[in-house]
């Protein structure tokens, strides 16, 4: 397997192990079969492509591939056959009969098309096969009565009766992609008709049925793991097959009179897994809580309820100290002002001691060591005394007197140290009393550390008990099991806890004060909330256990850059997940991470994938994962560190990149479209990590939390491939448009910087703002407003653009106000109603004209006389420029009465309704706007014209 290029990584579906179904990925998933992302279904598939629903299927047949025997040709015959089975989806005449569709000339072409023969180099040898299991493949009409001909037998490769056979799982595999929910049962029942048909005909003794788990509620990639984790004990223990993967659950093949029935003892075993789990993604970043601070090293108790080794947790606390340069002045001089603070309370306890430790701060000799490295084991003892004292106490009452023993330090002296204060100073007024080795002192510790925490009933996991109790309320399985509302508990809970409830999901489990350590650093703990007593006091929120795992997993499972403001993206299948699927997105995270040790984030070549996507509508996003210094990228996709938390639900965090708010938001929206093509599934763009919608309350794509600064491009949240189940397009191809538009403004107006953003913005109020923007981007681009020629030519090149940017936002006011600039510019462009040059000011001096004359029209000015006087000064100023020989006449007097009779009655009177102030507001957006459409009255050049005007400036990056 050749190494990735880390500046264009492809998230395709992997697998390692040489097989069938590798070789299918590899040579037709992902190469000619990416044809059919351009096919949209509409109806009961509606958004889904024809891509989907094929490898939907083929993942099906990869499932029961092994519990079914299936031969390697039995396996290529099926998988060819199905990848072509909807044949009439990608003919010119989709209306044509299947039959006249389906036959041996066009499905040859087809094979040849998508590649299939690099996969089944024998596929002529069984092609009346493939042909009759595609012509037979409907359950409810097919066209396959060749295979009622017994004497035919012999021109199938595998023989009459095994095809008649293999088409019940064509049948099956194609039916089962119409089940789009957990709960639906008529088309899963007709799925099991065709796979125990198949059963029955191979003389299997087996017949299948489902059974469903269930979790009841959403908690992201906390649940991703308890299904996974479900999953793992079912077929483990049960033998079930784990067939459709859904948001909510599972549904597993299991022989009929097999059903398991799941009790305490199961769901304790599923809850010790998912713990397992998450132990390993805690305790692999236990030093992410193992917290350096200037009150001392501090240990959060995670670590020990995690189960991490002490001797671990040690080693971690002496790297620390080790990169620590410690002044032997600036802690003497410390040492000495913290014993004189506290001197009076330990002179009444140590009397004796007192004139001792006076002499020693009144003396000039140093207190504490000199010797750094004696000091470095000062400071390890200080956070030995630090982690006793944090979770010790029970165990340990006086966690100094341990340490004294424990380093063989004098007990004669045990009562001079004591005038110095226990955290800040005492490790460091004993350093000069030490006489072990470095080596000894940690060999000493460790194993006093070590002593206690393997004694300790707080090093027991507590979350395999939390999680079974979690399980007994949200989980559900049964055949047909339904949902149990947890309302009252949760009501119960949250009346009886009064202040003291969880802030995030009132669940009847514990609560505890939120901490920082447990969440990603762009939440915080510490804010309002109702749920908390009014008054003074801090504002530290309480959640429960649960939730503390949820988030704690968060933190830990992708990576974190400072300063991120994350969005994520909930990826939901149109109807269900695989396990081939998972495990191939598994297999390529796991890849990705393995050969880029330092990924932090994948950074989407935006601007490459829409304009690939826009130009074959085939979408193949490409990612980098180092910077152009080869630096790990900071902005992007996080990829989840723990493929154990890959699951039902597809979960991507994205740190975006940007200055502000609207290119964060551009960011994570390109993401949203492009993935939203090329995994074939729904989108929920979303600012919260747990989805706030379900895949059924959702379309194609669901935008949250859109930016005022965006509402021009994205004016609603939800965006359909098609409306209402018809194949008439809904806002998703519509928002395409606009975003190939402002793609190809972005090329235009490229400087050094990318002027998206700008667009975007310039989207919201006026649809004529945007022909303003894009025409001082243009003349910024040329590094001024008189271009000639080259702005001409950008003009011209931006104006479809900006013009349809403009008509699909400005509904009807600007479809009529279009029509009359366009007639506007013909009869000024067509008659010279313009100065001398194609200087701007020339090509707006009769638009000047025209708002200079209605800019005076008051109650004491007739606007009849208006309009007169603005053809008259037209006209003389046409005469004044015009040479002797080309004097205006009438006709040119005429040309310009239209011109302001335009202005007047259709623009003012007709578009404006007669509102003045209206027109006059938008003088300076009509004035770019008009610049725009009579640029384009201008004869464009030939392509060898444009070739020889000037560097127009840099490249798009």
């Amino acid at each position: 397997m050749s190494s990735l290029d880390l500046h264009h990584i492809t998230l395709l579906i992997g697998k390692k192990e040489p097989s069938v179904f590798k070789d299918y990925l590899d040579q037709v998933a992902h190469r000619g079969l990416a044809r059919y992302k351009a096919v949209m279904q509409w109806g009961g598939k509606g958004g889904e492509s024809l891509y989907t629903h094929v490898l939907n299927g083929i993942f099906v047949l990869e499932t029961l591939r092994v519990p079914l025997d299936l031969s390697d040709v039995e396996t290529h015959v099926l998988y060819t056959a199905f990848t072509i089975h909807d044949i009439n989806k990608v003919q010119s005449d989709t209306k044509a009969p299947f039959s006249k569709v389906a036959t041996r000339e066009n499905l040859g072409t087809e094979i040849e098309r998508l590649e299939l023969a690099a996969f089944f180099p024998d596929w002529d040898t069984y092609v009346e096969d493939i042909v009759s299991l595609v012509r037979g493949h409907s359950g409810h009409h097919h066209s396959s009565g060749e295979r009622w001909i017994a004497r035919r037998d012999s021109t199938y490769g595998l023989g009459l009766e095994r095809v008649n056979t293999l088409l019940h799982l064509m049948r099956a595999a194609d039916v089962a992609d119409l089940s789009h929910t957990l709960d639906e049962r008529t088309l899963k029942a007709d799925f099991l008709g065709h796979l125990n048909a198949y059963l029955a005909d191979s003389g299997r003794p087996v017949q299948y049925e489902f059974f469903m788990h269930r979790l009841t509620e959403q908690r992201g990639i906390l649940t991703n793991v308890m299904h996974n984790a479900i999953a793992s004990e079912l077929c483990e223990q049960y033998g079930l097959i784990p067939l459709l993967y859904y948001p909510d659950g599972i549904a597993y093949l299991t022989g009929k009179g097999c059903t398991p029935d799941i009790g305490d003892e199961d769901l304790a075993r599923v809850a010790q897994r998912a713990a397992r789990t998450i132990s390993k993604a805690t305790t692999a970043k236990f030093r992410e809580f193992i917290e350096p601070a200037p009150f001392g090293i501090k240990v959060d108790r995670k670590c020990l309820e995690l189960g991490v080794p002490f001797e671990g947790i040690l080693r971690e606390i002496y790297n620390i100290v080790q990169r620590r340069n410690p002044d032997p002045a600036e802690l003497d001089a410390k040492v000495r002002d913290w014993a004189q603070r506290g001197f009076e309370k330990a002179r009444a306890i140590f009397p004796e001691m007192a004139s001792q430790v006076q002499a020693a701060l009144e003396s000039q000799e140093p207190l504490v060591s000199q010797d750094v490295d004696r000091l470095h084991q000062a400071e390890l003892i200080r956070s030995y005394y630090i982690f006793l004292n944090k979770h010790f106490q029970e165990a340990v009452s006086d966690p100094w007197s341990r340490i004294y023993s424990l380093l063989n330090l004098p007990e004669t002296r045990h009562p001079f140290y004591a005038y110095f204060d226990a955290l800040w100073a005492r490790s460091y007024a004993l350093s000069r009393d030490l006489t072990l080795s470095e080596e000894e002192v940690y060999r000493r510790i460790e194993a006093d550390g070590t002593a206690l925490t393997q004694g300790s009933e707080q090093v027991i996991d507590p979350k395999t008990a939390l999680l079974a109790d979690y399980l007994s309320l949200y989980a559900t399985f049964s055949v047909g099991g339904e949902p149990v509302g947890r309302f009252e508990d949760h009501l119960a809970h949250y009346v009886e806890n009064q202040h003291r409830q969880c802030v995030y999901c009132s669940g009847p489990f514990s609560t505890d004060k939120w901490m920082a350590a447990d969440v990603r650093s762009d939440i915080t703990v510490q804010a309002f909330s109702n749920r908390l007593r009014g008054g003074p006091g801090e504002p530290k929120k309480y959640i429960c256990t649960v939730c503390q795992l949820q988030f704690l997993l968060e933190k830990l499972n992708y990576p974190e850059v400072r300063g991120e403001k994350t969005f994520y993206l909930h990826l939901y299948p149109y109807s269900f997940l695989t396990q081939p699927f998972i495990e191939g997105l598994k297999t390529t995270i796991g890849r990705i991470v393995s050969e880029d040790t330092a990924v932090q984030a994948l950074n989407l070549n935006a601007a490459e994938g829409v304009n690939t996507y826009l130009a074959d509508r085939i979408a193949a996003p490409t990612f980098r994962s180092r910077t152009n210094q080869d630096k790990p990228q900071p902005f992007g996709l996080y990829l989840p560190r723990y493929t154990e938390t890959v699951g039902n639900l597809l979960i991507f965090p994205i740190n975006p990149g940007g200055r502000n708010d609207t290119e964060r938001f551009l960011f994570a929206l390109w993401n949203a479209l492009l993935l939203q093509r090329h995994f074939g599934v729904k989108v929920l763009l979303s600012n919260a990590p747990v989805p706030p919608l379900g895949k059924e309350e959702i379309p194609d794509l669901y935008v949250d939390n859109v930016p005022l600064a965006c509402a021009g491009l994205l004016p609603r949240n939800d965006y359909a491939e098609f409306e209402d189940g018809t194949d008439k397009p809904g806002a998703l191809p519509a928002l395409w448009d606009d975003v190939a538009h402002l793609f190809a403004l972005r090329r235009l107006t490229f400087t050094s910087e990318d002027n998206t953003a700008r667009l975007v913005r310039a989207l919201v109020g006026s649809p004529l703002t945007i022909f303003y923007e894009t025409e001082k981007l243009l003349e910024a681009r040329l590094r001024g407003p008189e271009q000639g020629g080259r702005l001409t030519w950008l003009s011209q090149q931006a104006f479809p653009h900006v013009n349809e940017l403009a008509l699909s936002k400005g509904g009807r006011f600007m479809t009529q106000l279009s029509t009359h600039l366009q007639r506007l510019a013909e009869v000024a462009w067509q008659n010279g109603l313009r100065g001398r040059s194609l200087e701007k000011s020339a090509l707006l001096y009769p638009v000047d004209e025209v708002f200079a004359k209605l800019s005076h029209t008051n109650p004491h000015v007739d606007r009849e006389a208006l309009r007169a006087a603005a053809v008259q000064d037209i006209f003389d100023h046409l005469s004044r420029i015009a040479g002797d020989q080309y004097k205006p006449g009438k006709k040119k007097w005429e040309a310009t009465k239209q011109f302001v009779d335009i202005w007047f009655d259709d623009v003012l009177e007709g578009v404006y309704g007669s509102n003045l102030r209206k027109l006059l507001a938008d003088e300076k957006l009509i004035r770019s706007t008009f610049l725009f459409y009579v640029r384009e009255q201008i004869r464009r050049r030939s392509d060898q014209e444009v070739e020889n005007i000037a560097e127009l400036g840099p490249e798009e990056v």
